[in-house]
């Protein structure tokens, strides 16, 4: 029988510059606890830390020029934020240690990005976790304290980001923007440009460190902290933090505004020299040159693309993947289209599960609040591939947080051919009446099902009461109109 343990989950980095893919060599993390203390590795857990080396979250350098300064701290930050240093998958034990007590607790080194090196977790990592009773990460990873996160790193109303650090830096931001989301994802950098410009310099540095990792993130795959506190909750494990947003915060704002423009020059110094990767396209099995409504069905999916670049993985036989060529009306706003499809699939899930279909602006399909369905619509030499992905088969244990599949949410396996049938069906009814007479046409079977209705939302920097879904696809946010952009909403 185990005795009654204590996870202590201290994160390495929080996305705060220099995060990468690349390997790069790590400076120890220095643990102490006060007590009865005896430090020692658990499993293949790594040798404990010297005392010597400076720890991976330290702050800035004391003293010195604020070059100086700024680029000690982004070092540290660089060094700890590598993905690589987490788990065994570089060829190290992980960041794990045991100290022992009255009380046991394990230390863990976590990092919040959503790679799969450090999300693939050792055994004793595993091990540790399963004979927790409490779990504790670095700051709270509710929806609600992240929503609440993203008014603190805003600059103040009337003022923008190039005012503050310079047309010239900003521009050779947006170009380092563009070059990280790569050819195939060019439109999504202006649509973020509005919220880059709201942000504080620091803020804008951190988001760009973590640019390359946005389309897991975008596509529901967790951070590793973020992962282990979703997991924890669902076990029924007491969760906590070891500090509140604003005294992590407090390190940052500490820096003076020359400070936080060095350390984001280093970051877009950092971006600039690397090279972004591909990307498989799953949409690429239809070409424009087809007749309107071709589709393509693939069995299994490992680098699909959704909307604003999230990419996301499916098993053999876990999910219906469809994408379909349209060629509609050009008068008629792309946006539309997920919203129509939404419909289209909503009709078919009611009639083959019985139970009742949401949507949630502007691309998801929600049942029994767990999101089952993504759509992404995107134009192409004329013509749009709708791509539409419906989770089947997948565990809960298989998803990403708020999200389900028809098997969790219904408890049966429905035949992807009998899926596929239903919604290409209801899609063909829905497309030809949005076609013939826009939204209106299809409204009945949007504005009953609208999910963000009634719930506090964070969109663009916008938080307020989501209205409804208008008559023209935009989102009303207590009274303003949204006409694009990402989610965040309270349970």
């Amino acid at each position: 029988m185990f005795r009654r343990a204590y996870v202590l989950l201290g994160a390495a980095a929080i996305a705060l510059g220099g995060c990468s893919r690349k390997a790069a060599e790590v400076p120890a993390v220095s643990a102490t606890a006060s007590g009865e203390v005896a430090a020692a590795s658990v499993g293949d857990a790594g040798t404990p830390p010297s005392g010597d080396a400076a720890p991976a979250s330290a702050g800035p350098a004391a003293g010195g020029a604020a070059g100086d300064r700024a680029e000690a701290a982004w070092n540290a930050m660089a060094a700890a934020a590598d993905p690589g240093s987490s788990g065994s998958a570089a060829g190290k034990g992980p960041f794990l240690w045991k100290v022992e007590g009255s009380k046991p607790l394990y230390l863990f080194g976590t990092i919040h990005v959503p790679d799969d090196r450090v999300l693939a977790l050792a055994p004793s990592v595993t091990k540790a976790f399963g004979e927790a009773t409490a779990v504790y990460t670095e700051i709270p990873m509710d929806s609600a304290t992240q929503m609440g996160i993203m008014g603190k790193v805003m600059l103040p109303d009337g003022t923008q980001l190039s005012d503050v650090i310079g047309q010239r830096l900003y521009d050779r931001m947006t170009a380092a923007i563009e070059k990280t989301l790569g050819a195939d994802h060019s439109g999504m950098g202006a649509m973020l440009g509005p919220l880059f410009q709201r942000m504080k310099p620091w803020a804008a540095m951190s988001q760009l460190s973590l640019l390359e990792f946005l389309p897991e993130m975008m596509a529901g795959k967790q951070p590793l902290d973020a992962m282990l506190y979703s997991r924890a909750q669902s076990e029924g494990k007491t969760v906590g933090a070891l500090e509140t947003p604003d005294e992590q915060i407090a390190v940052f704002e500490s820096f003076t505004t020359r400070e936080q423009i060095r350390m984001l020059e280093l970051t877009l110094d950092e971006i600039e020299r690397t090279k972004p990767g591909d990307r498989t396209q799953t949409q690429a099995l239809v070409d424009a040159s087809m007749p309107e409504g071709s589709y393509a069905v693939a069995d299994h999916q490992t680098a699909g693309r959704g909307r604003l670049g999230r990419t996301w993985e499916a098993p053999p036989g876990s999910a219906l993947l469809v994408s379909v060529l349209l060629k509609p009306p050009a008068e008629r706003p792309l946006p539309q289209l997920a919203l129509v499809a939404g419909v289209a699939v909503a009709d078919a899930l009611e009639e083959l599960t019985g139970l009742a279909v949401q949507i949630k602006w502007p691309n998801d399909v929600m049942l029994r609040r767990q999101k089952v369905c993504g759509i992404l619509a995107e134009a192409r030499d004329g013509a749009v591939v709708l791509g539409i992905g419906v989770n089947l088969a997948q565990p809960i244990e298989e998803l990403p947080e708020r999200a389900g599949s028809l098997f969790t949410t219904t408890g049966r396996v429905l035949p992807r051919d009998e899926v596929l049938a239903a919604v290409l069906d209801a899609l063909g009814e829905r497309y030809e009446a949005w076609a013939a007479g826009g939204l209106d046409a299809v409204y009945d079977g949007l504005a009953p099902r609208d999910f963000l209705r009634g719930r506090t939302v964070s969109v663009n920097g916008t938080t307020g009461v989501a209205e409804l879904i208008d008559r023209e696809g935009r989102l009303l946010v207590d009274g303003v109109a949204i006409e694009s952009g990402e989610v965040v909403y309270e349970r």
